[in-house]
């Protein structure tokens, strides 16, 4: 059974806003990041439209730990004090989680476009 459209839009929004969330707490408080990034991806699976949803929460997930280390990484330099040599690979996770999402959010939305 398909989702009405109303319903796909609102369950990538809440999928995002939930990635959002979930993306910071990771790297705040890590446990607590996957205790609220499980419970969204429950969410999202029993909730609206799973592709939509989950496309909305990867690109949330993956576009915070894309734009905070990202920011850390080119912010910090030695001579600055600061230094972040140790965030590359975290960096190319979030961005992998982002292209991913963005992948499954276009699938989604091409398949809505060619059933309407």
């Amino acid at each position: 059974m398909r989702a009405p459209a109303a319903s796909r839009g609102s369950s990538w929004i809440a999928g995002a806003a939930l990635g959002l969330l979930a993306g910071f707490l990771l790297l705040e408080s890590p446990l607590f990041g996957l205790v609220v990034l499980s419970a969204a991806a429950v969410l999202v699976a029993v909730k609206g439209d799973r592709n939509s949803g989950f496309g909305g929460l990867l690109i949330g997930l993956g576009g915070t730990w894309t734009l905070l280390l990202g920011r850390v990484k080119f912010s910090c330099t030695v001579n600055s004090g600061c230094a972040a040599p140790t965030i590359d690979t975290y960096l190319a996770i979030g961005i992998a989680i982002l292209v991913l999402g963005s992948a499954l959010s276009l699938g989604a939305v091409r398949a809505r476009c060619g059933r309407n």
